[in-house]
């Protein structure tokens, strides 16, 4: 396998979790990112802990979907994560059942065949790291563009 096969392939997946994360995103009620990963969450406890000057996290996740395009299971029902690093933890807006008048049926046109990003449309929750925030590649969260390089980093318990 060559390098651009390899980059082809990582490429498919990361697109592959992408989409995995629009269609699971309404079923969450928090978005958690840590410096290791990106979460989906639906009870997070955040509970800061002093040891002698210093400040470390211990977060608590339940019901949640981890980003990590290297795991086969991605729904987990209990997370725990302790970290020194920022933590950064938003509430999504509720979900409603209603569209907005903009995207009333009819009112946009339908993406080329061959065109897989489809129309643009208004800031959805913010994305997932490396994939720019906003539910599209290139919004304003979310972390550095392209995502990370290199191997994954150790799975956090």
């Amino acid at each position: 396998m060559s390098a651009e096969d390899l980059e082809r392939y990582e490429a498919e997946m990361e697109l592959q979790l992408y989409r995995e994360y629009r269609d699971v995103v309404g079923m969450f009620t928090h978005v958690v990112e840590t410096e290791r990963r990106f979460y989906l969450a639906n009870e997070v406890t955040v509970t800061p802990h002093r040891v002698d000057g210093d400040v470390w996290f211990e977060l608590d996740l339940r019901d949640a979907w981890v980003w990590d395009m290297y795991r086969p299971a991605r729904f987990v029902q209990h997370v725990r994560v302790l970290t020194f690093r920022d933590v950064n933890v938003e509430q999504l807006p509720p979900r409603t059942e209603e569209s907005p008048p903009f995207l009333a049926p009819g009112s946009i046109e339908s993406p080329a065949p061959h065109d897989s990003t489809g129309p643009a449309g208004p800031p959805g929750p913010p994305g997932p790291p490396g994939l720019g925030g906003y539910g599209a590649p290139g919004g304003p969260s979310g972390g550095p563009a392209g995502g990370p390089a290199g191997p994954p980093p150790p799975t956090e318990r």
